[in-house]
């Protein structure tokens, strides 16, 4: 937010960095779909729902594991929107971007408080919105990546600098309620924390040493109030104990080598794996990559980009043995340290090395590539005025924030080549279920179980036959086909097979049965998306005449 809630000059910056961003953005609340990961966050939602008394007395307690990854911080904040708007793919989508502009504002005051500069807040925010395409999809599709976790973490950063120039305790304690939300959040937050203590040993040490000597025990006392505000925030992860335990017994299992085949002990290796990651975070199409079949185009990621990123880390760090610049050097360290210290814990994973865990850093990012064209243009323009060299600089941050690729919004707005987890065949197939009565599906190929549950606002409970423990269970498959109520909903993948689909067929043909199709729902352009069957007797085949002579041998 701006400094000076009157100053027409702020508000006009803010303008000039939120309408990009929002131009990017707003075009996904009616993107086809739901994607299931977005609706996998949000379904605790219906838990709170429920329990304010607003007539969702046919929500039963799904089955949401809230675990390391995905907490329950969206779920709280979306709740009230939910109540009022309703159950709805749009207000969940607003929510996200809501929070990526909220992430844009405070950045831009952090900036404007603490390099004491309003050229180098409004490059950073803008060259965020633009340039970064990686922040924009991120946060368009934030009920996956953590749109929510960047809000609070720029929140924290913001509190912690008023409270180290003075603005007293609640801004200390403030903040820490911030980090624990954040890490309530998504558990990877575990980065940014570890920087973040790192910096402030750097940039608090000495003045926090200062007053434990002159008042240890007021300082005692602000240690524990910090402590608890942090626990505060973080306490929605422990709203279930038994999860927790879960959690605690797989961390230990994951130390070694997670499931997915990521050795935490490679210390090196993993770190390099996270180094290519960072360069590619500038042109990285998260939502493109995730839900479109066909793989992005290479241009989307130009080798510019990383020289580019590579070039501003490198002026900065020279720039510091350099006297004067209208930043000190002092803070024109302090994203730098914040990245390096990120990364420097980042290589530990509890799964995979995704992409997604580097998000916050890349306001990060932003700050060095908005401070190196500044301190560049000061030092390579020193004989013009104050005033032109603003000019200057602004041209050139405009420049390469207009490199954003062209095709990325009109991408957006076509329905085509969307992978069957994003087809809006699945707005018909809740219709349809519900219309039928059949609120128990059993899904064959997994993605569709938190849509039909999110749609329906958790009146379908889907089986979820995909699932490993399901398929290994002899009883499985021949105990649903006996039912001849249950509908089986597949994607339309071609000659796809997958070990859930030959389960089904096996003990339909056991069972003396076939598969039947009840119902088909297509995408807009027409190709197959979705079907339904039911486990039908086979039909008796007609006697052949008895002058009938078959001459296939």
């Amino acid at each position: 937010m701006p400094a000076k809630s009157g100053s027409v000059v702020h508000w006009l910056l803010c303008a000039s960095f939120l309408a990009p961003y929002l131009w990017f953005t707003l075009p996904h609340l009616s993107l086809p779909g739901p994607f299931f990961d977005e609706t996998y966050t949000a379904l605790p939602s219906f838990l709170f729902l429920d329990a304010l008394g607003i007539g969702l007395d046919h929500v039963r307690e799904i089955g949401l594991d809230w675990h390391a990854y995905h907490g329950p911080t969206e779920a709280l904040l979306l709740t009230p929107l939910l109540a009022l708007f309703g159950v709805r793919i749009e207000v969940l989508r607003a929510f996200a971007v809501l929070g990526g502009a909220a992430t844009l504002l405070l950045t831009y005051r952090f900036c404007r408080d603490c390099f004491h500069d309003t050229l180098t807040a409004w490059a950073c925010c803008l060259l965020l919105s633009t340039y970064f395409v990686f922040f924009v999809s991120a946060t368009r599709f934030g009920m996956l990546t953590g749109s929510v976790l960047l809000v609070f973490q720029s929140g924290a950063l913001l509190f912690f600098l008023r409270w180290r120039r003075g603005a007293g305790l609640p801004s200390l304690c403030l903040g820490c309620l911030c980090c624990g939300a954040a890490l309530s959040s998504r558990s990877w937050f575990l980065f940014s924390l570890a920087a973040l203590a790192a910096v402030g040993t750097v940039y608090f040490a000495k003045p926090v040493l200062l007053s434990v000597r002159r008042a240890p025990r007021r300082a005692i006392l602000i240690g524990i109030l910090g402590l608890l505000s942090f626990l505060a925030g973080w306490s929605p992860f422990f709203l279930r104990p038994a999860r927790v335990a879960e959690l605690r017994s797989a961390a230990v299992q994951r130390l070694p080598r997670t499931p997915d085949g990521v050795d935490n002990s490679d210390y090196l290796g993993n770190l390099k794996r996270r180094l290519r990651q960072v360069c590619r975070l500038p042109k990285k199409d998260h939502l493109v990559e995730k839900c479109f079949q066909t793989p992005p185009d290479r241009r989307r990621s130009p080798p510019w980009s990383r020289i580019l990123l590579l070039l501003a880390h490198g002026w900065l760090l020279g720039s510091c043995r350099l006297a004067g610049g209208r930043v000190p050097v002092r803070l024109r360290l302090f994203p730098l340290t914040f990245t390096a210290c990120f990364l420097a814990a980042s290589p530990f994973a509890a799964t995979v090395l995704q992409d997604d865990h580097l998000l916050p850093v890349v306001p990060f990012l932003a700050m060095t590539l908005a401070l190196s064209l500044t301190d560049a243009v000061d030092r390579l323009f020193k004989v013009l005025p104050l005033a032109r060299r603003n000019v200057i600089a602004g041209a050139v941050v405009l420049l390469i924030g207009g490199m954003a690729p062209p095709a990325f919004p009109a991408r957006l707005r076509s329905p085509h080549g969307l992978a069957p987890l994003c087809s809006p065949a699945a707005y018909a197939l809740n219709d349809w279920l519900l219309a039928e009565g059949a609120t128990h599906p059993c899904l064959i190929d997994r993605g569709l179980q938190y849509n039909l549950e999110f749609l329906s606002a958790g009146r379908i409970f889907p089986v979820r036959a995909f699932a490993p423990e399901f398929v290994a269970d002899p009883e499985g498959f021949p105990r649903l086909v006996r039912d001849a109520a249950i509908r089986y909903v597949l994607y339309d993948e071609g000659d796809a097979d997958t070990p859930a689909r030959r389960g089904l067929r096996e003990a339909a043909a056991a069972a003396g049965k076939e598969l039947r199709l009840l119902r088909g729902f297509p995408d807009p352009d027409g190709s197959p998306a979705i079907s339904v069957y039911e486990a039908a007797p086979l039909r008796a085949r007609p006697e052949p005449p008895p002058d009938f002579v078959d001459y296939r041998g």
